[in-house]
């Protein structure tokens, strides 16, 4: 089936058909439904299973009808899959947008420019002899003097 449609691609198989038929050869029914399905992509297993282990026979216009309909029915499926996917990701965007006024990205900043301006901060402060004019930052406001505990 490559990347061809469904009518695309069985009309390709129709002109097949009828190119043996005009050599004189005649092609069993079975035979084309069997070609037919095993050109489908893997996306369609669940739809030849459900073909193949069929107890009524199937003629070929019905099974162009059915693969028309489960073409059709693959494609919603894809187009919600990817709506949900878009919903998701602005459900994240606008998340991350309304932390901004609780001062998380601005100590996120703090933090940063912290690192770019010492790189090992660890080693840094093992150097330094603490402080009691040290106070902590709040990390849920932002403020100095008391910790996210007692917000």
């Amino acid at each position: 089936m490559n990347n061809a449609t469904m009518q695309q691609y069985l009309m390709q198989i129709k002109n097949l058909v009828d190119n043996i038929a005009l050599s004189g050869s005649q092609i069993d029914t079975e035979d084309i439904l069997i070609y037919i399905l095993n050109g489908l992509p893997s996306s369609y297993n669940s739809f030849k299973t459900s073909i193949r282990t069929s107890l009524h026979p199937i003629d070929l216009d019905t099974l162009y009808s059915l693969l028309c309909s489960e073409e059709i029915a693959q494609q919603r499926e894809h187009q919600k899959d990817a709506t949900a996917s878009q919903d998701n990701l602005a459900f994240y965007t606008n998340r991350s947008v309304s932390n901004r006024g609780n001062g998380f990205s601005r100590n996120l900043r703090n933090k940063k420019s912290d690192n770019r301006t010492n790189p090992n901060p660890s080693y840094a402060r093992s150097n330094q002899s603490p402080t009691r004019t040290e106070r902590p930052t709040c990390q849920i406001c932002g403020k100095q003097g008391h910790i996210a505990l007692n917000c």
